[in-house]
C-alpha cells in the first residue's frame, strides 16, 4: 500500500516531488498520514524562542500555532517529519533552538535561488547519498541559531550556516530539495524510507 504524507501548506512543487517518488500527498489537515512535511514561508514569530522582533516579515500567528499543533501530534505519534526552509525552522524553535533573525548572502537574488556549496558531516545521511559536498539552492534571510540536542547537524554552508538537521524520525533542510530536480528528489526518497 502506497504511503500517504500529509503536506502543510502545500505548494505545487512539493506536491509533484512527493508524487514522483510514489508517495501520496494529502492536503486534509484532519487526515492522520505516515509521516508530515513542513513547507517554506514567512518568518516564524520570534516570541516563539522568546527574542524581539528585530528582523522578520511576513509573520503569521496562526500557521505558527498549526504548525505546532501537528508538530507535537506527529512527535507524539512517532511518525516520520520533514521540514523544508521554514519548515525546518519550525522544528528547531519547537524541539527548544533559536534562529537568527536576518543573514547576508541566502536569500533569493532577483526572484531565483542563490546556489552554494555545503560540506557534509561524515556520519550523516547526506555524506553517504553525496559525498563531502554537495550544491543546494538557497531562499532563506534566517536559519537556525542554537539547535536542541536532539538534532544533530547534517551539512553547513562554507560560512557556518546550518543548512541541515537531523534525527532518527526527523529530516530538515534549510535549502529547497523540491526544486533541486533529481539530486533533491534523492532527498524525498530518503525521507520516504523512513515512512
Amino acid at each position: 500500500m502506497r504511503k500517504k504524507v500529509l503536506i502543510l501548506y502545500p505548494k505545487e512543487n512539493y506536491i509533484n516531488a512527493v508524487k514522483k517518488i510514489g508517495l501520496i500527498p494529502v492536503c486534509d489537515k484532519s487526515a492522520i498520514c505516515d509521516g508530515l512535511i513542513l513547507t517554506g514561508g514567512g518568518d516564524l514569530s520570534p516570541c516563539s524562542y522568546n527574542m524581539p522582533n528585530l528582523y522578520c516579515k511576513d509573520i503569521d500567528l496562526e500557521r505558527d500555532q498549526t504548525e505546532f499543533y501537528y508538530l507535537q501530534k506527529y512527535l507524539s505519534l512517532n511518525l516520520p517529519i520533514f521540514g523544508i526552509c521554514r519548515g525546518m525552522q519550525a522544528v528547531n524553535v519547537f524541539l527548544g533552538g533559536s534562529l537568527n533573525q536576518n543573514l547576508r548572502g541566502h536569500s533569493q537574488i532577483e526572484g531565483n535561488d542563490r546556489f552554494h556549496l555545503v560540506k557534509n558531516q561524515k556520519d550523516g545521511v547526506f555524506y553517504r547519498l553525496f559525498g563531502e559536498t554537495f550544491t543546494v539552492n538557497s531562499a532563506h534571510h534566517q536559519a537556525v541559531n542554537a539547535f536542541p540536542k536532539t538534532l544533530k547537524p547534517l551539512c553547513f554552508a562554507t560560512d557556518g550556516v546550518i543548512e541541515g538537521l537531523y534525527s532518527e524520525n526527523i529530516l530538515l533542510t534549510q535549502f529547497h530539495p523540491e526544486r533541486l530536480g533529481d539530486l533533491g528528489l534523492e532527498i524525498f526518497e530518503y525521507f520516504a524510507d523512513l515512512l
